[in-house]
């Protein structure tokens, strides 16, 4: 293992696929890490390679100076922080909490001004990229907070990402990361519709998105996802739950700034359906198929 970078002491909570990427890039950086998650066998490998295991949320507070936290929705952040042996109930003086998961900015900024309130500071930082960027060090990180929390991240944070963007105060980092995933998830749902109508005439699934994909209709994501789209692979870099959970969010902070989200409303009813007919644990790309297969047996 490379010698301990300065001896800081970084924890990590949440550990799905991106968490895991982003925590063995730290590892492999040489920092002192430990590492919480809700099923520690996901953290096996990790701990394997010289990771430390903290029993709860908690620990790491006690234990970590700079802390990254990376989990599923609104529901996990608000209870790791404030559960009864959650993030916050430890001393916070002087640390600096790296929120990543991708939540609705009001939960950002609630949990900012909790967290100022005992002597701590967080920023918001979720990131634009997939898991294999995530490995690669690629990422490129969406950062909400003041100044000097920020330039205290960096370096850190560059140890999988490529990029580092402050776009403003607590908050509109998520609000960035929600605008890039807006008209991306609105796209899917253009893209299947069209894509039935193609079908439903004879036209070759396969030939369409090569098509689509070297016109100006194709949109820089969409080579990468034609395999999803036609069900050849089962890698899943970001999933139809996920989606579903996003696209709520940003409904939720158009309403907030006061901006009508009648296209996103009506992308989250099909990707809403699709999770109540089975299909979330699947790659986003899976809901073109899903709208095919429903619009096939109509």
């Amino acid at each position: 293992m490379k010698q301990k970078r300065d001896n800081m002491k970084i924890g990590f909570a949440g550990l799905g696929r991106m968490g895991f990427a982003m925590a063995q890039r730290l590892l492999q950086a040489g920092v002192d890490l430990t590492v919480w998650n809700r099923t520690k066998s996901k953290a096996q490998d990790l701990l394997d390679q010289g990771a430390k295991w903290a029993e709860t949320p908690l620990e790491l507070t006690e234990n970590c100076e700079i802390l990254f936290s990376m989990v599923a929705d609104d529901q996990a952040v608000k209870e790791m922080y404030t559960s009864e042996a959650g993030l916050l109930q430890g001393g916070l003086n002087g640390k600096l909490f790296i929120e990543m998961s991708t939540v609705n900015p009001a939960t950002i900024r609630e949990l900012a001004e909790m967290i100022c309130q005992k002597g701590g500071s967080l920023i918001d930082s979720p990131v634009s990229g997939t898991v294999v960027h995530a490995r690669e060090g690629s990422l490129i990180a969406l950062m909400g907070g003041d100044e000097e929390s920020i330039s205290r991240a960096k370096p850190v944070l560059g140890t999988f990402c490529k990029s580092m963007k402050h776009i403003g105060p607590a908050g509109t980092g998520m609000v960035m990361k929600l605008v890039l995933n807006m008209p991306m998830n609105i796209y899917s749902y253009a893209l299947s519709e069209a894509l039935a109508i193609g079908v439903k005439a004879g036209i070759d699934l396969k030939s369409m998105l090569e098509f689509i994909a070297e016109s100006p209709a194709g949109i820089k994501v969409l080579p990468v996802k034609i395999p999803a789209i036609l069900q050849a692979t089962e890698e899943v870099s970001f999933d139809i739950k996920g989606v579903k959970k996003d696209l709520a969010n940003m409904i939720s902070a158009g309403q907030f700034y006061g901006v009508p989200t009648p296209a996103a409303s009506i992308t989250l009813l099909s990707y809403t359906t699709a999770v109540a007919d089975g299909w979330g644990d699947r790659d986003w790309g899976a809901i073109v198929p899903y709208f095919i297969e429903k619009v096939l047996k109509m």
